[in-house]
């Protein structure tokens, strides 16, 4: 966490009030990653062609 809020150029304690915790951190970091890939899979599958379903998620 100190190596991050340095990086971030915030202090230690800055970095605790918005993060309490290191999986705090980490789900606000990969959040809308996730929500994105989620999102694609979900168009994938509402393809009626599997298979182009599959490439536009691949592509």
């Amino acid at each position: 966490m100190t190596s991050v809020a340095r990086e971030a150029g915030v202090g230690i304690a800055t970095m605790f009030r918005r993060f309490p915790t290191k999986e705090e951190l980490v789900d606000a970091v990969f959040f809308d990653r996730m929500d994105a890939c989620a999102n694609a899979v979900a168009v994938a599958l509402d393809d009626p062609d599997p298979w182009h379903g599959f490439v536009g998620y691949i592509e």
